[in-house]
């Protein structure tokens, strides 16, 4: 005791501020360490999780950018097969127009050809039937005499028809 008088210290108030820092001590760990403790350690189980959902969004992610990459190579393929499709349908329909525009061509000149020959047969007809007049009419006025028309007529019908 004397020692703590000699370091000018007394002894009851050192005793009475070491129960209080007991207390202080205590009350803190008690009501202020305990619930902070607690609210460090919620919010470091906030943050682990929310670590851990971070990182599985960020696979998520990865994945979908994969799976976006798929649908991308897929929807091209598809598309090339597509534009091929319709590549092949289009000269497939050329092809066909082109044969359908040549057989039309073709029945129009073939029926062409056959109005001309019926043309050229009409057009002779008239012209035998025009010639057998004018020879007829030819032959009255030389010969000067007159001869039956349907008569003459049958005869040079008949001539032109040997000469050939």
């Amino acid at each position: 005791m004397k020692l703590f008088e000699a370091l000018g210290l007394n002894w009851k108030i050192l005793l009475a501020q070491l129960i209080n820092f007991g207390l202080l001590v205590w009350i803190l760990h008690r009501f202020g360490y305990g619930p902070i403790i607690k609210f460090i350690d919620e919010r470091r189980k906030k943050i682990e999780k929310g670590l851990k959902n971070a990182k599985e969004v960020e696979e998520k992610m990865e994945k979908a950018k994969e799976v976006e990459k798929e649908i991308i190579v897929s929807a091209k393929k598809e598309a090339q097969k597509i534009v091929s499709a319709s590549t092949e349908l289009a000269k497939r329909n050329q092809e066909e127009i082109i044969k359908k525009a040549e057989e039309e061509a073709q029945r129009i000149l073939d029926s062409s050809q056959k109005k001309a020959i019926q043309e050229k047969g009409r057009i002779i007809s008239e012209a035998k039937g025009e010639v057998a007049e004018l020879v007829v009419f030819a032959t009255e006025k030389i010969i000067s005499k007159n001869i039956d028309k349907f008569e003459d007529r049958e005869a040079i019908n008949e001539l032109i028809a040997d000469e050939k």
